[in-house]
């Protein structure tokens, strides 16, 4: 939620869920899954009549029985949904046709943009810059959940292991109820856990989830942890980050260039570049540029 300011210097952010215990939790998890109305008190009450005057609304867990609660107790607002996932991924829980005329939509895949008429604004990194200068243990690591994609991701880890990389792979599962699925599978960590990987490694594995997708957070901890960057994102390419001696594009380059690659200096880009994805800029963007798209 921010105010009219464009310098965005503040803002603030607050999960649309109450402070609930436990037991209600467990009962909001199921109703989510199984897409079923969820009672209002579920809801943040601090979200009735905020006082900013924009609101952003991410996708996750969001129904839109919760865009017409929100909607409802702010009708004065200026109200955004950002889509940080494809509509392929959100399936039917946010209908399009559904979400209430006076909500924007936004989205950080171009493609959805083109063909469904959203407005577009690119994934942004949400923790603070940092290059921590620590010794490394890895060459490649991967974070992230499956999301359909374990077969390619154990593929290419096998294919980077057998030219001699050192690699650090911590895979969950899409949901958190699927861990006893496959043994390779493991909880999810914590953000100062992630970091800590990354810090102790010189290259991040990026995997599509689907070729209509926008950026993931991958190219974007590259860029601002200042790490080499593997992806099969063919895309990536238009970036204005892509640099051939940072980012390796994974089944189109010389795969027997790829040590070199990993373990070749880091080149730094125009600081422009970096400004460009911050949190910062990203709020900027929503209120700066044409909503027409």
């Amino acid at each position: 939620m921010i105010s009219n300011d464009c310098s965005c210097d503040l803002f603030t952010m607050e999960d649309m869920f109450g402070d609930l215990k436990k037991g209600e939790t467990l009962i909001k998890d199921i109703l989510l899954h199984g897409n079923i109305n969820i009672n209002e008190k579920f809801y943040n009450q601090k979200l009735k009549n905020v006082a900013a005057d924009v609101i952003i609304i991410f996708d996750a867990h969001v129904r839109v029985q919760f865009l017409k609660w929100i909607l409802g107790n702010n009708s004065d607002k200026r109200i955004i949904l950002w889509l940080w996932n494809t509509i392929e991924e959100i399936g039917n829980h946010i209908p399009l046709k559904e979400v209430p005329d006076e909500i924007e939509i936004w989205s950080y895949s171009l493609y959805d943009c083109r063909k469904y008429g959203l407005i577009y604004n690119t994934t942004f990194y949400p923790y603070s810059i940092d290059c921590n200068l620590k010794s490394t243990k890895y060459d490649v690591c991967f974070i992230g959940k499956d999301k359909g994609r374990l077969n390619h991701i154990m593929e290419i880890k096998t294919a980077i292991e057998d030219i001699g990389l050192i690699t650090h792979f911590h895979i969950s599962p899409t949901h958190f109820y699927e861990l006893w699925r496959h043994s390779v599978y493991k909880k999810r960590i914590s953000y100062n856990q992630v970091d800590e990987i990354i810090s102790e490694s010189k290259c991040i594995l990026d995997c599509e989830v689907s070729n209509t997708a926008g950026l993931t957070m991958r190219p974007l901890e590259a860029l601002y942890k200042q790490k080499k960057l593997i992806t099969d994102n063919k895309n990536i390419i238009k970036e204005d980050f892509y640099c051939k001696d940072n980012i390796f594009i994974w089944g189109y380059d010389d795969i027997s260039r790829l040590k070199y690659f990993v373990r070749s200096p880091y080149v730094k880009l125009p600081e422009k570049v970096y400004q460009k994805y911050t949190m910062k800029a990203w709020v900027n963007r929503f209120l700066n540029e044409d909503r027409n798209g």
